[in-house]
């Protein structure tokens, strides 16, 4: 059964905005240390089998794309039908687990023993399965509740946006697949797919892109990171299924061109244009947000909703903010929030000792009475070695609940 997208889905755990990188240092001091040794073996190489390490090698890069595909897929599908992995049962991670193993990926000999053996209690097999997909793709945090489809996939092949434009027209025709594309199929966000024949070559819609933004700006060439450029190839709306270039470059506005290589609109008209200097001054903004974003992450940590609210609502801003005078303080908020936990899971007030709250208060949905948004207080209990133990959702005016969850045995029930 497909499930609808809510925002709390988007906002309940807010994870962090910045993706991790592996890095990976090899090689160097085996050269440093072995260089004699290197040198006679490079000698003794064959032509034959130089070829034949080519080949071994070609195998197993294309053997770990089927893996990712599968791997891929397989998540895509399991979210779909059953939401986000921290609502999958006991079976379903247990069943998912197996299939990693079995699609070729090296996962722990203990571990998997121990997930497979029926005599231990359910809940037991349940806390192993959960601990190997944490271990995963729970990044550094290892939450359960922060995993989806799309972590899976960047585990391995990194930022979405990095993605070749052959793995970003898989995945949407996998998401189409499993009518998993949106809240109203595809309408709202962009499907990816493969330029034809007649189309522009990627490398000739990058070094389009790059010259409107050396016009647009004054900049040089040489200055542009053509090497980083994030390229998709995408059609916007059912109602319009023409595909266009969207060309984007570290600090800079991201080029959308036709098919053909023509830029779309006005974008950058004049040279250069007003348009262009204040689309400048606001990628400055972002990325003074972004530098911003970093000292919070280091003051407070990576779990953004445990910031304070001031914090929140600096970087955050205009879509958080912090109380004024329409709204309740957060201290009867967090009462507010208590009482709504307590009446729906029959929890009484000791059962907060142990616990700290932590708020927020962001932008909500179009009340049409008002003509305006709703904001709304999110309350967040948890403990040092239980994250996310409980919380509510409420509107911060009327204090009318939206949601309440209660993290019990790694499932997040909502009420709302």
């Amino acid at each position: 059964m497909k499930r609808a997208l809510t925002k709390w889905d988007v906002q309940k755990t807010l994870p962090p905005m910045s993706t991790e990188f592996e890095q990976k240092q090899r090689y160097t001091m085996y050269r440093l240390n072995h260089k004699k040794e290197d040198v006679v073996v490079k000698r003794k190489l064959s032509v034959g089998l130089v070829c034949l390490v080519v080949l071994v090698m070609a195998a197993v890069t294309a053997l770990a794309v089927t893996i990712w595909n599968m791997v891929g897929e397989r998540a895509v599908q399991l979210e779909a039908e059953q939401g986000y992995f921290v609502e999958w049962d006991t079976a379903t991670r247990i069943s998912f687990v197996n299939d990693l193993q079995a699609m070729g990926m090296v996962l722990p000999e203990a571990e998997m023993a121990k997930m497979n053996d029926a005599s231990l209690l359910l809940e037991q097999r349940h806390a192993v399965a959960t601990k190997i997909i944490v271990d995963l793709y729970g990044g550094e945090a290892r939450r359960e509740d922060a995993i989806s489809h799309i972590d899976v996939m960047e585990k391995e092949k990194g930022p979405f946006e990095t993605w070749s434009l052959e793995d970003k027209a898989w995945y949407s025709q996998i998401l189409e697949k499993y009518d998993y594309l949106g809240w109203d199929n595809w309408d709202n966000m962009s499907f990816n797919v493969l330029p034809s024949k007649d189309d522009i070559s990627r490398e000739q819609a990058v070094q389009i892109a790059a010259d409107a933004i050396s016009d647009a700006y004054g900049v040089a060439l040489s200055d542009i990171p053509t090497n980083e450029a994030l390229v998709s190839f995408c059609l916007r709306s059912k109602e319009n299924p023409v595909p266009i270039w969207q060309i984007g470059f570290p600090g800079y506005t991201s080029v959308l061109l036709t098919a053909s290589g023509e830029i779309t609109g006005d974008q950058y008209a004049g040279t250069p244009s007003e348009e262009a200097k204040r689309l400048r001054i606001n990628e400055m903004e972002v990325a003074d947000n972004m530098v911003l974003r970093r000292k919070m992450e280091k003051e407070y940590g990576l779990e953004q909703y445990r910031w304070p609210l001031e914090a929140k609502a600096m970087v955050f801003t205009p879509n958080h903010r912090m109380p004024t005078d329409s709204d309740m303080d957060v201290e009867t908020a967090i009462l507010r929030a208590k009482e709504a936990l307590m009446s729906t899971y029959g929890f009484d007030e000791s059962f907060f000792d142990s616990l700290t709250a932590y708020a927020s208060l962001s932008i909500g949905i179009w009340n049409h009475e008002k003509d305006a948004p709703d904001f709304e207080y999110l309350i967040n209990f948890d403990a040092i070695d239980q994250p996310l133990v409980c919380g509510a959702l409420m509107i911060s005016d009327t204090a009318e609940i939206l949601e309440v969850y209660w993290n019990a045995d790694g499932v997040i029930p909502s009420v709302g």
